[in-house]
């Protein structure tokens, strides 16, 4: 049988409680067998008076006898010096068979004439083992010890009274057990094996592709807490299946698309659909597309790489010479758009900490999405600042802007604006490429409209002074 949690936690639960049953138990029981011989020793004192004043200034002593009788009490009485003798035992059931004088010991005489009382179990006066409590009470007068009275109680009677106490604490410690148990078990369903049970039910949902459910605990902090950082996770886990499923759509799209097309062309200079004088211009057309799978292919393995990739080497670079080598290759295309290329250096050395070749990737793709998107005549500005430990780099093309709806979401792999994906030249991975290095070199990146008729990117690199 497998020991589980509502299994340990109820055996423990139940043990505490059967060991602080036990516990209360036990000292109820022993506070009430203190009390019971207090309460004879008490009520024995009272008798003692009582007797005293009978045997001395009464002239009748037989009404000692009539009060034993009538009490049923075992005395016997000693006179100041701890003696008595046949005829003051004569109340008591001790065994006669003894000589004319008895004598307490001296030890207890002394004890006596501090006001002592002296309590003896299963035992007389002289130590003769018997089923008795025995007490030995002063008579004190005047500071001087007048009488000793000696009552003799049932042992077994006594103990027939605290055995009662005993089963009646072990009945109602019984009782007390049943409704702690039953208590035990429902708070313990309540408060865990519900939620418990609960949770593992939206758990297997969620494994089996339901990522959409929830849980949702009410009055237990610690499961309410367990509940939010669970549904996080379940957020989490719902948007990398949304992510999953849309990076597939969209890898799917962008491959099928550039494929129909090749596949088109060849079946038809195959079936001589295409007139030969065609054949190279529809060549070129195939070949544009596999570049652009290729394109595609070199993205999505970019992307890997970068996400597996545990640790990025960083080292000492000038960040104005890499701007100005990254933007060489881009010279052609400008001067095709006729774009005035505006650079502006704070300083014409500034030296940074971070990976050249991420480096040289997020410049390369941020350079040619503004040259991609900068209208014809229009201008292209890099503008590199010194702020305290970082340096600001901003790439600013003049060009049609982004709508608000779209700057929160230019980061997503595959996002494009252009909702009909008839663009050839954009994979939709560029952008996504360049924050995932920024954020791997824990660096900052943002994006903003510049007017009516720019935009800006903006990023963040570590200045080192060395």
């Amino acid at each position: 049988m497998k020991k589980t949690i509502f299994t340990k936690l109820l055996v423990t639960n139940m043990t505490l409680v059967i060991i602080i049953h036990v516990i209360i138990g036990v000292s109820i029981s022993l506070l009430y067998k203190s009390y019971i011989y207090n309460k004879i020793r008490n009520e024995n004192k009272v008798y003692s008076l009582m007797l005293y004043k009978i045997f001395f200034l009464s002239d009748n002593k037989l009404k000692i006898e009539d009060i034993s009788d009538k009490l049923n009490l075992d005395i016997i009485i000693f006179d100041d010096k701890g003696f008595t003798n046949l005829d003051m035992m004569k109340y008591s059931s001790y065994p006669k068979s003894i000589g004319p004088n008895l004598h307490l010991k001296d030890e207890y005489i002394e004890k006596l004439r501090n006001s002592n009382i002296i309590g003896l179990k299963g035992e007389y006066f002289d130590g003769k083992k018997a089923d008795v409590y025995s007490t030995l009470i002063p008579i004190i007068e005047d500071g001087e010890m007048k009488l000793i009275i000696n009552i003799n109680n049932s042992k077994s009677e006594i103990n027939k009274v605290l055995w009662d106490m005993n089963i009646a604490i072990i009945i109602f410690g019984v009782i007390m057990l049943i409704l702690s148990s039953l208590f035990l078990l429902r708070f313990l369903k309540k408060s865990l094996v519900n939620p418990l049970k609960k949770l593992n039910e939206v758990l297997f949902k969620i494994s089996t592709g339901e990522v959409d459910k929830r849980i949702d605990f009410k009055g237990n902090e610690e499961f309410e807490t367990l509940a939010k950082s669970f549904n996080i996770m379940a957020d989490s886990i719902e948007n990398a299946e949304r992510n999953r499923q849309e990076f597939i759509s969209n890898v799917s799209h962008e491959i099928r698309s550039p494929i129909t097309s090749i596949n088109g062309f060849i079946s038809g200079l195959l079936d001589g659909v295409i007139p030969e004088e065609k054949t190279k211009h529809y060549l070129k057309i195939a070949s544009n597309e596999i570049k652009r799978l290729m394109r595609l292919t070199n993205d999505l393995l970019d992307l890997s790489s970068i996400d597996n990739e545990e640790n990025i080497e960083l080292e000492k670079i000038d960040i104005v010479d890499l701007i100005k080598l990254s933007v060489e290759s881009f010279i052609p295309k400008m001067k095709q758009k006729n774009l005035l290329l505006d650079l502006q250096f704070e300083e014409i050395e500034l030296m940074v900490l971070t990976n050249k070749d991420k480096m040289m990737q997020i410049l390369t793709n941020l350079i040619d999405n503004a040259v991609k998107y900068s209208k014809n005549d229009g201008q292209l500005s890099i503008v590199v600042v010194n702020r305290a430990s970082k340096v600001l780099v901003t790439i600013y093309n003049e060009g049609d802007i982004i709508p608000e709806e779209s700057l929160s979401r230019l980061w997503e792999r595959f996002y494009k604006i252009d909702k009909s994906r008839t663009s050839k030249e954009s994979t939709g991975l560029g952008l996504s490429i360049v924050r995932t290095i920024i954020s791997r070199l824990k660096e900052d990146i943002w994006v903003e409209n510049v007017g009516t008729s720019g935009v800006a990117f903006t990023f963040t690199i570590q200045k080192t002074n060395y």
